[in-house]
């Protein structure tokens, strides 16, 4: 949606509150379902400084589509379980438990969760965009 729109992905979120420490639980997490059944869970969000960090739940197969896209904001993708695959246009990347990659805003690429295992992950979104 935030492509669509062309606004922050921190904007579709509840401002943070006023403090030194955020704390949230899986209790208190705003919880994100997508069109894949994955499931994403907000662990920190601040507009000022255009920063998401969710934690991710993608079942196997999923993907972000059939064609490259780009954003215009940065991304960083860290494997807890699982495997995915980073497909950029002249290259590919599988990232396992305990790899992680950085997508620099407006690189042409797509994910693609790899095998029979479901995805777990933290999806980092920062940048102006």
């Amino acid at each position: 949606m935030a492509d669509f729109y062309k606004v922050s992905p921190a904007s579709f979120f509840k401002e943070r509150e006023e403090g030194s420490v955020i704390v949230t639980t899986p209790n208190n997490r705003e919880k994100i379902k997508g069109d894949f059944d994955e499931v994403f869970e907000v662990m920190y969000n601040n507009n000022e400084i255009d920063t998401v960090i969710m934690c991710g739940i993608i079942p196997s197969g999923a993907s972000s589509g059939t064609k490259l896209h780009k954003r215009d904001y940065s991304e960083f993708v860290y494997v807890a379980e699982g495997s995915v695959k980073v497909i950029l246009e002249e290259k590919e990347h599988k990232l396992s438990s305990g790899d992680s990659a950085f997508i620099e805003s407006n690189t042409p690429f797509r994910l693609a969760v790899d095998g029979d295992e479901t995805l777990q992950g933290v999806f980092v979104y920062f940048g102006k965009r």
